[in-house]
């Protein structure tokens, strides 16, 4: 379903607003209606005030329900917010970095806050709101999507910041628009479109955040997936990526900045790593395991022992490799990708 956001132009620079995000000549003293069961009752709210799922979505009801205009009321968003920074708490207790859980667990929640952070800017959008308020959700909505690996309301998100809100404020701070830059570099496979895009975040970066930038744009464009890998190693990186952002929205949060270009960067590693693979079970017929696993690592950016065992073995089920031994040396067998015609 296309979002909301792509259809209504924003007019930027057009409403003044406060130091809370607010509209001067909004009034927020009005009657919003409670969020409904299907029963017709009014559902339980959270601690932040606002049933975040019986909300109505402003594309679905194009206002025709009696609530269906609820998110487009300045007062109302702010009541949204608070109660979504509460479950985006509550999130990161239940699902620390750290924790275990199952995946399809984890991305339940996520898929679930993602659909809330659509709604609010749907609303703040309807609203044609340009002011400090829809900066810090547009903003806290795409380093959110990217550290869930949601690419679509990232792109959503990216677009508006890129076309409206950042001409009209700067970024928070510069990790968002290196975010946005790494997101595009992720995505992004026509080198043209690419460089194309990537200048819309030169003018929000330092000289050296763009040098590093290009230099990753071109190794992957290159296929030196090698050397990209060490291109996102901790010592390469530029000062921009050990920036970060706060924001109530951000669910207490003070490193979501960080997670973000980490998750970039696994993206990255994730997709040069498929293709140098391809290129290994191609160019070798076998290779001896133990004068061969530090070259393994790096060739496919693997930080650690076990997740190269974890990734030959993957490979290992799904019949692209064999391991074999000879003289009792233990060997890895790469078998051939079908030919394409």
């Amino acid at each position: 379903m296309v979002e909301f956001a792509s259809i209504i132009a924003l007019q930027p620079g057009k409403q003044p607003f406060n130091k809370d995000g607010h509209d001067f000549h909004l009034s927020e003293k009005q009657n919003y209606p409670p969020a409904r069961r299907r029963g017709g009752k009014a559902g339980n709210t959270n601690q932040g005030g606002v049933r975040l799922d019986a909300v109505a979505s402003i594309s679905r009801t194009s206002g025709q329900n009696d609530d269906g205009d609820a998110l487009r009321n300045p007062g109302f968003q702010q009541k949204y917010a608070d109660s979504l920074a509460h479950k985006v708490a509550e999130f990161w207790q239940r699902f620390p970095p750290e924790a275990a859980a199952t995946a399809q667990t984890v991305a339940l929640e996520q898929n679930s806050l993602m659909i809330a952070f659509r709604k609010l800017r749907e609303g703040v959008l309807a609203s044609q709101r340009c002011d400090a308020f829809a900066l810090h959700v547009y903003e806290s909505s795409f380093l959110l999507a990217c550290s869930f690996d949601a690419p679509q309301h990232a792109t959503a998100a990216l677009a508006h910041l890129t076309q409206t809100l950042w001409p009209a404020h700067p970024p928070s701070s510069s990790i968002v628009p290196l975010a946005g830059v790494l997101f595009t570099i992720v995505n992004l496979d026509q080198p043209r479109e690419a460089t194309h895009r990537l200048r819309d975040f030169h003018q929000y970066l330092s000289s050296d955040d763009i040098r590093w930038t290009n230099t990753l744009a071109r190794l992957k464009r290159s296929g030196n997936y090698t050397a990209l890998c060490r291109h996102v190693d901790g010592e390469h990186l530029p000062g921009g990526v050990h920036g970060d952002v706060v924001g109530q929205l951000y669910g207490g949060a003070n490193d979501i900045g960080r997670r973000t270009t980490h998750a970039l960067f696994d993206l990255l590693r994730a997709g040069t790593r498929g293709r140098t693979w391809d290129v290994l079970r191609i160019a070798y017929r076998d290779v001896a395991m133990e004068e061969s696993r530090n070259w393994l690592l790096r060739s496919l950016g693997l930080a650690k022992e076990a997740g190269l065992d974890e990734w030959i073995e993957n490979k290992v089920a799904k019949g692209e490799a064999q391991q074999t031994q000879v003289n009792g040396k233990p060997r890895l067998a790469f078998v051939k990708p079908p030919r394409t015609r």
